[in-house]
């Protein structure tokens, strides 16, 4: 539909962060399968009932409709897309949906749209959502990797970047964090820039959250957390 105030648009969204502007406004940060990653303003959103109610809430999925008007977009009205979810009953889940939410705001680029992450986001707080706890240090490494992957800094795992050998367990294989995957005892460089781990599947959480701050070049705080408190390596 044409508008004066430019085209109007409707989707399912993640909502990955709020924040108030002013009095009553909100700025949202929001990712959605097929316009990507975008940032609105919902004007009067703090107290329009009628237009979006309490649902622009981080980690919520919702409906929304919204005017393309710039490098912000509109937001018009919004609801929630399913029902609802439960991760604030448990510290461990929370943490950890918040740090795959900080994850999608570091690495995914603004207007890339990319069905796959969306998918993958909210596939992995759907699966948080009902993990037990011992199977959430797995949901975020799953996530981390994948991520990573599609937003092409591929972790390589499997084969040793220099020779090709493939990684055994009998023989011991190395994670060079400034070339992004293992070499074998044979292929080692002496020397390397940020640091190396030895790979095995205790070391993995660390190593794959490791890499993940050397390609942003800090760490995030969400991540630290998750480990202070014993959820994650």
């Amino acid at each position: 539909m044409a508008s004066r105030r430019g085209k109007e648009f409707q989707s399912e969204a993640i909502v990955l962060r709020v924040r108030t502007i002013g009095e009553n406004d909100l700025w949202v940060d929001f990712l959605t399968p097929d316009h990507g990653r975008l940032h609105g303003i919902a004007r009067h959103g703090r107290k329009s009932e009628k237009r979006f109610g309490t649902v622009l809430e981080s980690l919520n999925v919702v409906r929304l409709r919204f005017l393309e008007t710039g490098s912000l977009v509109g937001l018009e009205e919004a609801g929630l897309a399913d029902r609802g979810h439960c991760l604030d009953k448990d510290l461990g889940r929370l943490t950890s949906a918040l740090y795959l939410i900080d994850l999608v705001r570091e690495l995914v680029p603004d207007r890339n749209p990319d069905p796959k992450i969306y998918t993958l986001l909210k596939d992995s707080l759907a699966a948080l959502d009902l993990a037990e706890p011992r199977s959430v240090e797995d949901l975020v490494m799953k996530f981390e990797y994948h991520l990573l992957d599609n937003c092409g800094y591929t972790p390589h795992l499997k084969k040793c970047l220099s020779c090709g050998k493939e990684r055994s367990r009998a023989e011991k294989f190395v994670f060079v964090y400034s070339q992004g995957g293992i070499y074998c005892a044979a292929c080692l460089p002496r020397t390397s820039i940020g640091g190396s781990e030895t790979l095995s599947r205790e070391m993995l959480p660390k190593i794959l959250s490791r890499f993940i701050e050397y390609q942003l070049g800090h760490s995030l705080r969400s991540r630290k957390f998750l480990t202070d408190l014993s959820f994650c390596g």
